[in-house]
């Protein structure tokens, strides 16, 4: 069973979505839809307005296509992993557009928290409706403020359960105290087996690199990358948090049979981007 827009929520009934989601969460929903095969994330783009794709170069859209299925895949296996092995409470931080609870065949009892900031959290609900996979809580809290995560109980969570959190390309976005205590904040919330997925890749100093001009990209739509992290180890230590499973862009790359093993133009010459799973101590 898959997720297809409900017969009775015609364009205009989308458009009247009451909320407003940010412009880079738009931006992230369409790449997803030319990613992988969501026709979700192409409803919620049309409902936010759609995204004027010629605004940026051909080379990058290319790259940001692929880097995303790559992360997309990555962490889709993280989730069903997680499910599998009994966990039943997911947090998705800095949520935007996600759609994967719409997406993955998660059982009824699973319960996923779409947690973003006023204007972005419940949009995808709100456009979508009911999904046919587990249980769907929007959860209205900006994670760059302390203690956000109490937002999270006073929304049902339950911190004496296991619980997957996932910062999907959101560390980049924060500070780098901002970014640290989204991870020191979610360790202290789940039981033992709760693990917390994340993404980010480094920044690249190179004015004229594909890096250079996303950074550029992304500014033209409302977003700043504020931090870069020189390690994954570096960044969990001290946390809460153990790393237990560590990817590189390039070697998860190349399991996907049909992308393979062949770099693309961005990955050449760069120091690694980084696939991480962390486990909690």
């Amino acid at each position: 069973m898959s997720y297809r827009v409900p017969a009775d929520r015609d364009d205009q009934s989308l458009e009247r979505a009451g909320s407003s989601p940010d412009a880079t969460a738009v931006l992230a929903a369409h790449v997803r839809s030319k990613s992988i095969d969501d026709p979700a994330a192409r409803s919620l783009v049309a409902a936010a307005g759609g995204v004027d794709e010629s605004r940026f170069p051909r080379e990058l859209v290319d790259h940001v296509v692929e880097s995303v299925r790559v992360r997309t895949s990555f962490l889709d296996d993280v989730v069903m992993r997680s499910v599998r092995r009994g966990t039943s409470q997911i947090v998705i931080l800095g949520s935007g557009l996600d759609t994967r609870p719409w997406r993955l065949p998660v059982p009824n009892h699973v319960h996923t928290y779409l947690v973003d900031r006023d204007g972005t959290a419940g949009f995808s609900s709100e456009v979508l409706g009911n999904s046919p996979y587990g249980q769907i809580r929007s959860v209205t809290v900006d994670v760059t403020q302390l203690h956000w995560s109490a937002k999270l109980v006073e929304s049902g969570l339950n911190p004496d359960r296991r619980v997957l959190y996932i910062a999907e390309a959101l560390l980049v976005y924060l500070s780098a105290s901002a970014a640290r205590n989204v991870a020191y904040e979610s360790a202290g919330l789940g039981s033992p087996g709760s693990e917390f997925a994340f993404t980010y890749g480094k920044a690249q100093r190179n004015p004229d690199s594909l890096y250079s001009s996303l950074r550029k990209s992304v500014s033209e739509v409302g977003g700043e990358f504020k931090s870069a992290i020189s390690h994954p180890q570096s960044y969990i230590d001290g946390t809460g948090w153990t790393l237990s499973e560590v990817e590189t862009y390039d070697t998860y790359r190349s399991k996907l049979p049909d992308i393979g093993d062949n770099p693309s133009a961005w990955t050449q010459g760069r120091e690694p981007s980084w696939l991480c799973l962390s486990a909690h101590q």
